[in-house]
């Protein structure tokens, strides 16, 4: 068990819990268990409407919290884990991989963490999940996770996309993981780590002491792996105690992440340019007669419309009527606590069925024509 931080103050607990799940935390585990945590991150991210009780959602992921209990219920797809965990051509693949999958869950429950509040002496510890349930030919996992764990979680989804966790799980590496969640977004030219300090992120205090195993183990098959597939990796430099001679002992492992916008999701750069754009005038991305109801009718500041403008630009898109959809949700809002968080969120939940039936139309429609020419 590690040895627990002891923060003296609540924001600073809050902090030091979601960062020892990102740095203390994670760096044991094995790519399966990685794979177990980034399924439930990238179905925790994509959640649509309030959580409150079941959550709709397009896929079987529910989530569950009864009011006067400390943890959340979860239920997972096994298949979002298999997914990534190669192309299954036999039963015998199929066996090896659900193996794989039970004895990360079982380890994943004894690797405990734990933080301590030395100001106030509030306590916590826990696993990342707890009482794995995995129901004979189910397909589905089902387990807990505290509450604190899981408003860890849930900052942390912030710091990363769908799309980049995406890319996590399809590295196949756990080194290759804990370099992509050290450089993904960084806002510093350069992280500086002693010998130590690295080998603790990347979990290898007792392996690799040699710095060129180090480097060939670890270092380099990770920034090779990220080149080619992440939209972020790193270069890196050994900094000795005599820099004119690399024979010397390494003092300091300089790490430089570095942005590969090629790598990146077409997604997240049209989003980004998107964030660029004001959402109403001359040159907004909602049309004028949408953006002008929001703010006449419905009341909605220019901020509310600025930080929803995402959800609604692609609510114009998707939907066939957009002001009836806003003039229905507008009205009933009215009695809600936070009006633009129902109209958003009825929105998305909105979006989602819309795209869903569409993809089912187009499915039946392909279906229907490869009949037809079957008999013409």
């Amino acid at each position: 068990m590690p040895r627990p931080h002891t923060p003296s103050t609540r924001e600073e607990t809050r902090n030091t819990i979601q960062s020892y799940i990102v740095t203390e935390a994670k760096f044991k585990y094995t790519l399966t268990e990685e794979r177990i945590k980034n399924a439930l991150l990238n179905n925790l991210w994509s959640l649509t409407g309030e959580t409150k009780g079941v959550v709709l959602k397009e896929n079987l992921f529910r989530l569950h919290k009864e009011t006067e209990v400390p943890f959340w219920k979860v239920e997972m797809p096994v298949r979002d884990i298999l997914k990534y965990m190669g192309k299954e051509t036999t039963p015998e693949e199929h066996k090896k991989n659900q193996a794989a999958i039970r004895k990360a869950a079982k380890s994943i429950q004894t690797k405990i963490f734990e933080v301590w509040n030395s100001a106030t002496q509030d306590y916590w510890s826990a696993s990342l999940i707890m009482n794995v349930h995995i129901a004979f030919r189910s397909g589905m996992m089902t387990f807990y996770v505290a509450d604190w764990v899981m408003t860890a979680l849930l900052d942390l989804t912030k710091g990363f996309t769908q799309y980049e966790l995406d890319k996590m799980q399809r590295l196949t590496s756990p080194f290759s993981m804990r370099a992509y969640e050290l450089v993904s977004n960084s806002s510093k030219k350069v992280l500086s780590f002693t010998p130590e300090e690295i080998r603790t992120w990347f979990g290898v205090t007792d392996k690799y002491k040699r710095e060129y195993d180090f480097v060939k183990r670890v270092l380099e098959p990770s920034k090779q792996e990220l080149d080619k597939i992440c939209p972020w990796s790193f270069d890196y430099q050994l900094i000795h105690e005599n820099p004119t001679n690399d024979k010397t002992e390494v003092k300091l492992y300089n790490i430089y992440p570095k942005h590969i916008p090629r790598n990146e999701s077409q997604t997240i750069i049209k989003n980004k340019a998107i964030a660029q754009l004001p959402a109403g005038g001359s040159f907004g991305v909602l049309d004028q007669h949408v953006y002008d109801y929001l703010l006449n009718n419905l009341n909605w500041t220019k901020d509310s419309i600025m930080v929803n403008k995402q959800t609604l630009l692609k609510a114009q898109d998707v939907l066939p009527d957009i002001m009836s959809d806003l003039s229905y949700l507008g009205a009933k809002a009215r009695t809600m606590a936070k009006p633009v968080g129902y109209v958003i969120n009825s929105l998305k939940g909105k979006i989602e069925d819309t795209e869903r039936k569409t993809k089912t139309r187009t499915i039946t429609e392909a279906i229907a024509n490869q009949f037809k020419k079957s008999i013409d």
